[in-house]
């Protein structure tokens, strides 16, 4: 058996809820660290484990369209509920929730282990309810009964309270639940970046010799640096080694200040950070600053470029079927989802929309880019449903920026103007 087959053997054996991490694998099979790092990796694509920003990595249980779940205690932050009793069960993870606005026999119907149900005060529904393991949200700011909470104590099942009511809860965990999905779906470093010791790498002791070996036997520039232990220390590249005695420690020649990424960074800010840098590759480090590898500019833009993963959630998707072309112009239909609480377009739809036109006429749909600055300006509050003329113009062209003008028009009157200045690759 592999050493790989090993770890994912392993880590499918480990109880739900139990932390992950590189190092324990490691230390715990007698492997290497990038060895259980691929692994780990592997497992995450395969659902049996998942990166909390909060708690780390942990075993959880697979789920359907790659959803990561929400943990109870994430529930109590999203909703700013107060922890009545149960707090032992906050780390276990929410499946479901349900209102138990119907009769006792009609809500046994719609309880499922491990759901949360959001009911008012009835005592019988959440008692029945910790009978099912699920967990309770009393709306309304409601007193819940000694007998009921000493019974979530006993089992560990949060028992949580919020003085809003009902419909507000239920709105905020349906809303997060969204964008939980839509983050799973976001390309990040992890998705893209290459073992360290398929890269290769070199330590503070190696010499210059040494260096130029691993450029002829890997035909790259650069190459990051770490030290004994494996702690990332710098990069050193052809410049730097440039006119050097064979036999001086790279140690001496580390480029100062590089950025690092870690493997839950996005893929569209590491695109940025590597632009602004003017870097080829960006080390790829955990959370001890131990080297796991590098994300190299070509596999980075091939990943971007080749994503067909479904975002119909994020707000550019959102954004779409209101913006239509028409001939040399655009058309924008003015939803109530797009406007403020004064009746204002939303600086972020202005924003947004002068990003799609610039990408569109602009012909940027193959380049990287990004936007430096954005300059909005509103006129007038418009009419809910009213059809707006959206016009385009370029403003300001170089090689690594545009400046670009969008003009909104109810009537031939401007409403709206955003100016936003983005910087190409």
């Amino acid at each position: 058996m592999s050493k790989h087959q090993e770890v994912l053997d392993y880590l499918e054996s480990m109880p739900i809820g139990r932390k992950v991490s590189v190092r324990s694998v490691a230390n715990f099979l007698g492997i290497s660290e990038g060895t259980a790092y691929r692994a780990i990796k592997e497992a995450q694509v395969r659902g049996w484990v998942e990166t909390r920003p909060r708690s780390g990595t942990v075993r959880v249980s697979t789920k359907d369209e790659g959803l990561t779940p929400l943990t109870y205690g994430e529930i109590v932050e999203v909703t700013q509920a107060k922890v009545l009793a149960g707090a032992d069960g906050l780390d276990k993870e929410f499946s479901a929730f349900s209102i138990g606005a119907m009769s006792r026999q009609n809500v046994v119907t719609h309880l499922k282990d491990g759901g949360l149900v959001i009911v008012g005060d009835r005592t019988s529904v959440q008692e029945l309810a910790l009978h099912h393991d699920c967990a309770v949200l009393v709306t309304g700011g409601f007193s819940v009964a000694e007998k009921i909470l000493d019974l979530a104590n006993s089992l560990s099942i949060p028992i949580l309270s919020s003085s809003e009511d009902t419909y507000q809860v239920a709105s905020q965990i349906s809303q997060a639940v969204s964008q939980r999905r839509m983050k799973s779906h976001i390309l990040t470093v992890a998705d893209s970046y290459t073992p360290i010791d398929e890269f290769g790498c070199l330590t503070t002791h190696h010499l210059v010799r040494d260096f130029l070996a691993l450029v002829q036997k890997k035909q790259a520039s650069t190459f990051p640096i770490v030290d004994q232990s494996g702690f990332f220390q710098g990069l050193v590249s052809l410049q730097e080694v440039g006119g050097q005695a064979s036999f001086v420690h790279l140690g001496k020649l580390l480029h100062s200040g590089t950025l690092q990424m870690t493997p839950y960074t996005s893929l569209a800010v590491a695109q940025r950070k590597m632009i602004e840098q003017g870097m080829v590759i960006l080390p790829v480090v955990d959370e001890e600053n131990r080297l796991l590898g590098v994300l190299r500019r070509e596999d980075l833009i091939q990943d971007l470029a080749q994503e067909k993963r479904d975002l119909s959630a994020t707000f550019a998707e959102q954004l779409r079927p209101y913006l239509e072309k028409k001939d040399t112009s655009h058309q924008l239909r003015v939803a109530p989802s797009l406007l403020d609480e004064q009746g204002n377009l939303a600086a972020g739809v202005l924003v947004e929309i002068g990003l799609q036109l610039a990408k569109s006429e602009l012909a940027l749909a193959g380049s990287g880019f990004y936007l430096t600055s954005a300059s909005v300006r509103v006129f007038q509050s418009i009419e809910v449903e009213e059809v707006l003329q959206v016009e385009g113009t370029l403003l300001y062209q170089s090689r690594t920026s545009r400046v670009f003008q969008v003009l909104f028009k109810e009537k031939e009157q401007a409403v709206a103007q955003i100016t936003i200045e983005i910087t190409v690759q």
